[in-house]
């Protein structure tokens, strides 16, 4: 390949994502031939769709740069034809070795704008080394294109670039290249088949450490059952030529086992917590290490062990993740809303307004169930189809009442409403029904109050452990728009309106101890549980009636009130402060 000779690289559009790893190898294993070898060098990529994609489309690009030595690197820019701007990205050197990872984000969420954001991209990178490295140097460059869709991938070239290797890409099969993406050119692996988890997070993906070092290990991804077996993917031993190689593993909650070695190998410590591996043979060391698998021996739900590879010098370590896995729970859908939907409320003082919300309520959804948790002092029998009244002691209050309404959702879903709310033509649960179901990663999804979308975002501080933390709640202040649904957006807590995954909601609960105006605080215990998300496009009303004096008295909380919500939330959530904004 000449000095500017562009090299064409075909990605074949899959879905229902498109996943491929790029490599190449720019430096000589020369250290005289650097200067040569370390220029000005641009990736150019050409990604069109002829039209825009239906669901929204998100697409990342991974540049990872590799160096076994400390490298200049002057310079790293994206430049975006289209829309945006270059970015300016340093690297500072770091002997021995230089590593960095770049994530760019290109791609708008919304699939309208994507003419505007997928066109000619150029991520340029400027190497510059004033003097040669004092011995072997090698740079990679792994480019990853991650897609939640179909893309097309018109060209991909590398202008200007110096002499050098590339490796073909490696393409992941259509179903399962966001579960077990395959491994690098750089980190192909013997044929051994890896038990892959059935989950698309990101933290569950499974990673390999290229070898900037000659240990290869499983950096992320890796996650075994307790006290059950499995091999430790990726082990393998990239170095030079030696008269002999050893590596030692070394674990603390479990036992390393391997497969029956060849005579040329020599096994030390199999089912003990030190694993000794020797050979002549690099290639059948590797054999081996490929077969080693760790077994879990402390029984926990949810745990970890670190793993110490060790060969010569060099030694890494790596966690092993060891999860029980969860029993799924499961809900009939049904045909129609009535299966997926249960309405809960809880009533106090406020029958005359609790009659009309059920009304309301038959008006538009004459089969729906609802759940009414009342706990007057004087209960008055509530009569009409699917209708379940569960009577409570005296004036438990708000949260204790709504934790009894929950608990008896049988439904995937529920829908709660205050007792004197008034549903409308624009109380469309099946709207919320579809947000639920496209982003199965919602648990909350709230709606507007007479047109008022009210809603917070809360940002929580981690203090010291002798004192705690802070908490802000900030009134009307949203994180970004829902993928797909424009009208929606993530929030931290959302009104009493809302449509809320019934098991999400169980496992947080309501803490009974609030009892009068209490409503933020399931949101605040909620937090980095449940994903919210207010959608102001599904409305409902609410009933203008004088409030007795009665009801007054105990809907506003005393002095005491306040200061026990407070003392509340000072120990149980261990907070030195909480303001509110």
């Amino acid at each position: 390949m000449g000095l500017s000779e562009d090299l064409g690289l075909s990605v074949a559009p899959r879905l229902p994502c498109s996943f491929s790893i790029v490599l190449l190898r720019l430096a000589s294993e020369r250290a005289a031939a650097w200067p040569a070898y370390y220029a000005n060098t641009a990736l150019q990529l050409d990604l069109r769709l002829s039209e825009p994609p239906r669901p929204p489309c998100s697409l990342y690009i991974l540049v990872t740069l590799l160096a076994r030595v400390c490298l200049g690197l002057q310079r790293v820019g994206f430049a975006k034809t289209a829309v945006g701007e270059d970015i300016e990205l340093s690297v500072a050197p770091r002997p021995p070795c230089s590593f960095s990872i770049v994530l760019l984000r290109l791609a708008s969420e919304r699939a309208a704008a994507w003419p505007a954001y997928y066109a000619n991209t150029t991520l340029c990178l400027d190497f510059r080394h004033s003097l040669p490295p004092p011995h072997l140097c090698s740079l990679y460059i792994v480019l990853m294109l991650l897609a939640s869709v179909h893309i097309g991938l018109r060209r991909a070239g590398f202008a200007n670039t110096p002499v050098g290797t590339v490796g073909n890409p490696t393409i992941d099969p259509p179903s399962k290249c966001l579960v077990c993406p395959m491994a690098s050119p750089a980190t192909v692996l013997p044929s051994v088949n890896y038990a892959c988890l059935g989950t698309t997070s990101v933290l569950s993906k499974l990673l390999f450490a290229l070898p900037n070092s000659p240990l290869q290990y499983p950096i992320q991804g890796y996650t075994v059952q307790p006290l059950s077996s499995s091999v430790i993917p990726g082990l393998q031993l990239h170095a030079g030529k030696r008269s002999s190689y050893k590596v030692v593993l070394k674990v603390s909650k479990g036992v390393l086992t391997t497969d029956i070695p060849p005579a040329e190998v020599t096994v030390e410590g199999s089912g003990e917590k030190e694993l000794i591996i020797k050979s002549r043979s690099l290639e059948l060391l590797n054999d081996v290490l490929v077969k080693v698998s760790y077994t879990s021996t402390v029984y926990h739900i949810n745990t970890g062990d670190l793993v110490t590879f060790q060969f010569e010098n060099h030694e890494a370590v790596f966690a092993i993740a060891i999860k029980q896995p969860h029993v799924p729970v499961l809900y009939d859908m049904g045909t129609d809303i009535s299966s997926q939907v249960t309405i809960a409320t809880k009533t106090f003082l406020r029958y005359e307004q609790l009659m009309v919300l059920l009304d309301s309520i038959r008006k538009f959804y004459s089969t729906i169930k609802v759940i009414v948790a009342d706990d007057n002092f004087e209960p008055e029998h509530i009569t009409g189809e699917n209708i379940q009244h569960y009577i409570m002691p005296p004036a438990q209050g708000w949260f204790a009442g709504r934790n009894l309404a929950v608990s008896q959702v049988t439904t995937k879903y529920f829908l709660w409403v205050d007792d004197d709310f008034l549903f409308t033509e624009k109380t469309k649960i099946e709207k919320l029904v579809e947000v639920m179901e496209a982003v199965p990663e919602l648990d909350v999804v709230g709606g507007s109050l007479k047109e008022n979308q009210f809603y917070f975002s809360l940002i929580y501080e981690e203090g010291e452990e002798t004192e705690g933390g802070c908490l802000y709640r900030k009134s009307n202040k949203k994180l970004h728009s829902v993928p797909g649904y424009p009208q929606c957006f993530l929030a931290s807590g959302v009104v009493n309106f809302f449509l809320a995954r019934t098991d999400a909601v169980q496992r947080v609960g309501f803490d009974p101890k609030l009892q009068r105006i209490a409503h933020s605080e399931f949101f605040m215990d909620g937090l980095g549980y449940l994903l919210v998300a207010t959608c102001g496009d599904v409305s409902i009303d609410h009933q203008h009636v004088a409030r007795s004096a009665h009801y007054r008295k105990f809907r506003k909380p005393t002095k005491d009130d306040s200061e026990f919500k407070l003392q509340l939330h000072f120990f149980k959530n261990h907070l030195k402060c909480i303001k509110y904004g």
